[in-house]
């Protein structure tokens, strides 16, 4: 039932962009449609918020803060009052979602520290992860343009989207494999210089779950194929085809670690995060976000293999 509300949702969102976008010829259901925009979000937020009431107040307090900052920042006299600081254009809506990326953000962090650790278990549901992704694609999208009418071709192509080719998936491979190396070395590195000091590099390195380790008793052959696809499509677009032409490259950068930091308890292991992160930044700038769509792919799918991988050869020598 969860996931039925949760899709239903997306399917007003894209109702409502359909309404906005006939602003020109239908002027009425145009401003039925922009309404639905700026009102839909704060209510999903709101809704969110009461079912993490459910769960105890450290989850709730974070998505209530939410729901007031991104009421907020909706509400056109807070963007004028936030003109006086930061220069942006009140109705760009570009501008406007990264005011609200940046407040999420926050809310995030905040989250990880309020709730503290991650639980004992992850589940993993497809149609969870799916709606996730979906927010950021659509979010994405509505942000470049398509609210206000710019053809969809064109905010691909302006994200650098492109058909996969042969060079491409080549790439892209090869980038994969340089980032296996590349965190085998630092993994290392992080092992010699703890040994010089002193201390237990094994130990630190798996003192605190990621993610990864999480999912390890819910993976199955059709989660580690899905995930990665979807985790890729939503993240990419998202940071790399939309925040990285108007933030820069390394303030994406930092904002990718950051919003990764509460998925691993904040332990000094995720600032591994930087090396994918700044791999992924640099394909889009050198290529095309097709091509760091492809590694991010095929590097999440690769660390999720190795997680079953771990969990059944783990339960196989437990049992005999």
């Amino acid at each position: 039932m969860e996931s039925f509300f949760k899709f239903f949702f997306v399917g007003l969102l894209l109702l409502a962009v359909f309404l906005a976008r006939r602003a020109d010829t239908h002027p009425t259901l145009g401003r039925i449609g922009s309404k639905g925009l700026l009102f839909l979000p704060p209510i999903l937020l709101l809704v969110a918020a009461y079912a993490g009431i459910t769960r105890g107040v450290p989850h709730a307090v974070p998505i209530l803060l939410a729901f007031v900052g991104v009421s907020a920042i909706l509400f056109r006299p807070t963007r004028q009052f936030l003109c006086r600081f930061v220069p942006m254009d009140l109705d760009c809506p570009s501008h406007v979602f990264l005011l609200v990326a940046v407040w999420l953000l926050i809310i995030n962090t905040l989250s990880g520290i309020l709730i503290q650790q991650l639980p004992e278990t992850l589940n993993v549901a497809l149609p969870d992860v799916a709606f996730q992704e979906s927010i950021f694609v659509f979010g994405s999208l509505l942000a470049a343009g398509l609210w206000n009418g710019v053809s969809f071709s064109a905010i691909l192509a302006s994200f650098g989207l492109t058909r996969p080719t042969i060079r491409t998936f080549s790439i892209s491979l090869i980038a994969t494999v340089a980032l296996y190396v590349g965190l085998i070395f630092v993994l290392g590195l992080i092992a010699i210089i703890g040994t010089a000091l002193g201390f237990s590099p094994e130990q630190w390195l798996t003192e605190q779950p990621t993610t990864y380790t999480l999912l390890e008793k819910s993976l199955t052959p059709t989660t580690i194929f899905l995930i990665p696809i979807l985790v890729a499509l939503g993240e990419e677009m998202l940071f790399r085809g939309l925040l990285q032409p108007l933030l820069g490259f390394w303030f994406t950068v930092v904002f990718f670690v950051m919003v990764h930091l509460p998925q691993n308890s904040f332990h000094p292991i995720a600032l591994l995060l930087f090396l994918p992160a700044i791999v992924l930044g640099f394909l889009r700038m050198r290529y095309n976000l097709t091509t760091s769509i492809l590694t991010h792919m095929w590097y999440n799918m690769g660390l999720l293999a190795l997680a079953l991988f771990a969990s059944n050869t783990e339960n196989f020598l437990a049992h005999g």
